[in-house]
């Protein structure tokens, strides 16, 4: 209740009265003299002694004096609040564990993981947070290659790769989620710059360890690198070039 006439209203001794809280406001003191406005977060709906109520579980209302439910916002697309009422802040909405926020912008979207930044074993995306927050997978899987803010977009882009990988980018790929550092396969590929070029099939010439580190198979053999690939160039005594001049390359 509040007292009426309150300290903005012309004083009669005869209307003297406790007048129940109107919309958007309640007293939840034990004695009250004035109604305050509902907290952001709450509301309240209709006229009376009752204290306002906490805005549902994945809503959340700013401002406070709310006298609709419409008034608590609902959180963006795959966020919740965690099961938690009451809140105040869009901040209180949670991207699920396989997404994550859009980072600096005024109304962030939840994203889907790129499926290179996904523990397997959690489903939970390890670019939640990043840099600034580590996450670890259960499995101690970890979260390969460079990753880049593109502060355009708020959203993360794989720029490059460590060694052993080949960089499959977003315009590669077709969808940010398919974004990934692939590894080669070690004895069977070989890859000499991780950000440009792919895995190559390692040539019976050469021992591969799926980075750029090969041993040659028959001692003295030359080879060159001719732009992503190695290419045989001669052979020690007793051996020849294959393929030669006239066969067909197959590298």
């Amino acid at each position: 209740y509040s007292v009426y006439p309150g300290a903005e209203d012309v004083f009669d001794e005869t209307t003297q009265r406790c007048e129940p809280c109107l919309k958007g406001e309640e007293c939840r003191h034990e004695t009250c003299r004035v109604c305050t406005a509902c907290a952001p977060g709450f509301y309240k709906t209709f006229v009376g002694v009752a204290e306002c109520e906490a805005c549902p579980a994945n809503t959340y209302r700013i401002e406070s004096g709310a006298t609709e439910l419409s008034a608590c916002l609902p959180c963006q697309t795959k966020a919740s609040t965690r099961g938690l009422t009451g809140q105040s802040s869009r901040d209180a909405c949670d991207c699920d564990d396989d997404y994550y926020a859009e980072v600096g912008v005024e109304e962030p979207s939840c994203v889907k993981c790129p499926r290179a930044a996904l523990c397997e074993a959690d489903g939970v995306c390890l670019l939640r947070g990043w840099p600034e927050v580590v996450l670890n997978c259960s499995d101690d899987q970890q979260l390969v290659g460079d990753w880049a803010l593109d502060d355009s977009t708020g959203r993360y882009v794989l720029e490059s790769c460590p060694s052993g990988y080949e960089l499959i980018t977003t315009a590669e790929a077709g969808s940010e989620e398919l974004q990934e550092c692939k590894a080669c396969s070690r004895e069977l590929e070989y890859i000499l710059e991780p950000d440009t070029d792919s895995c190559q099939k390692c040539p019976p010439g050469l021992r591969c360890t799926g980075t750029d580190l090969v041993e040659t198979v028959v001692e003295g053999s030359r080879w060159n690198v001719s732009g992503s690939i190695y290419v045989l160039d001669s052979c020690p005594s007793g051996y020849s070039v294959y393929p030669g001049t006239e066969d067909v390359f197959d590298e």
